[in-house]
């Protein structure tokens, strides 16, 4: 029988180098991995002993977390197969994820038994750290403004594949509601300035593209009675989505790598060390490095299911390009199995029996037929539309899990104020 956590000790160190092994670690559990391991020990057991070390203490989610997200920036089969390596041996990296909120709440619990209000001789002692603590609000707040943003543009974008899908195959007693459409942009645009604000003043500007975004809903509130006007507007539209769509993911994935509470966790001043030998001191480091841990997952999640949708709406356009299912039938399999494997980490949802289902419907008319007719087509926008619900509900756990870390990031706030007294 196959050791499953032997062939994830294995796939981790074929994956990463000893620097990316000594950073990762680092990064994850403020640990040194010349303290766990031997200059001698090969890659795979130097994995095996961290991991092992981790696990013993219940934090082994701490590292393995950063190494799907490590495996994540890879596009290619073995990175894929080293994330599902991880997860088979680990599921507890993203399978019944715990909720944000109640990790951030013992820590916050654990901030106000330690500084709030701030002692005297703490402030004192924690000036020379100020900076440092600036970044930790600014981080957790730039990562909920990027998703605020990318949560506007994703439900358009939802919109504007249904939109489109109507024009192109239209049905006698549904017709899409263009100027609802046109709404929806207007209320993305009227609400990004909110979010942009927590950026901060060095943040990239956007305004070029909410002017353009304006600019369209009135060409699409003109085209309105105009299907082919609409249809062409549709599709400048979903460009200019799907660009900042990209965009924001990337800026997400970047933020969740970069959040760090160093500052608070490993880099206090030495002369703090009455607060650090505190058992309160000790659990607020296990909070905020299993909510860290959480928040990386979720953004995971996110990415892959917002891959699926992108492989999705690629598949949707063999549907104008060409009339056999040759094409289709390679991009169609991988699709399928990357979106079985993410509905299968929510085993509570029962995403995977609904998935199989409209995916068996997709391989009788593909395969049986050979052809890409109206069937397979309409089976593959239910299966399309299906999707919507659960990529929705991930996306709409991560913005709560985001929104609960930035309680932390209004309480660094209050005691960075604080030190500014």
């Amino acid at each position: 029988m196959i050791d499953k956590l032997d062939v994830a000790y294995s796939a981790i160190g074929a994956a990463l180098s000893d620097d990316e092994i000594r950073d990762l670690l680092k990064k994850s559990s403020g640990m040194n991995l010349s303290d766990i391991t031997s200059a001698n020990d090969s890659p795979k057991k130097k994995i095996e002993k961290v991991i092992d070390y981790l696990k013993h203490r219940g934090n082994q989610r701490w590292l393995l977390t950063r190494v799907l997200l490590h495996a994540a920036a890879e596009k290619t089969e073995r990175a894929k197969k080293t994330r599902e390596t991880i997860v088979k041996a680990f599921p507890e990296t993203l399978v019944r994820l715990p909720k944000a909120d109640n990790l951030v709440m013992s820590a916050l619990g654990y901030l106000q038994k330690l500084l709030n209000p701030l002692p005297t001789n703490f402030r004192f002692k924690l000036l020379p750290s100020r900076r440092d603590f600036a970044r930790m609000p600014q981080g957790v707040f730039a990562l909920f403004a990027y998703k605020s943003l990318q949560e506007s543009f994703l439900k358009l974008l939802f919109t504007l594949n249904a939109s489109e899908a109507l024009l192109a195959n239209p049905l006698d007693d549904l017709a899409p509601d263009l100027k609802s459409l046109a709404n929806q942009m207007d209320q993305a645009v009227d609400q990004a300035p909110t979010a942009l604000a927590l950026l901060g003043a060095g943040a990239r500007p956007e305004n070029a593209d909410l002017v353009r975004l304006t600019e369209l809903a009135a060409s699409l509130r003109a085209a309105a009675d105009t299907p082919e006007d609409a249809a062409n507007t549709i599709y400048d539209i979903r460009r200019l989505v799907r660009k900042n769509l990209a965009r924001l993911n990337s800026d997400i994935i970047k933020a969740v790598q970069e959040l760090s509470f160093d500052a608070l966790t490993d880099e206090l001043p030495s002369r703090l060390e009455e607060m650090q030998d505190r058992k309160e001191f000790r659990e607020l480091v296990q909070a905020i490095r299993d909510v860290t841990a959480t928040i990386l997952a979720r953004a995971l999640k996110s990415k892959m299911w917002q891959d699926a949708e992108k492989e999705m709406s690629l598949i949707s356009e063999y549907f104008s390009l060409q009339d056999d299912a040759a094409g289709i039938a390679d991009e169609w399999l991988s699709v399928r199995a990357r979106i079985d494997w993410l509905a299968e980490l929510e085993p509570d949802e029962g995403w995977a029996a609904e998935a199989r289902k409209y995916a068996i419907e997709i391989d009788e008319e593909l395969f049986q037929e050979k052809k890409l007719d109206d069937n397979v087509r309409l089976h593959f926008e239910a299966y399309r539309s299906w999707f919507r619900g659960p990529f929705l509900k991930i996306d709409d756990t991560t913005k709560l899990d985001f929104g609960s870390l930035r309680q932390l990031g209004d309480q660094f706030k209050k005691i960075l104020n604080e030190l500014g007294r």
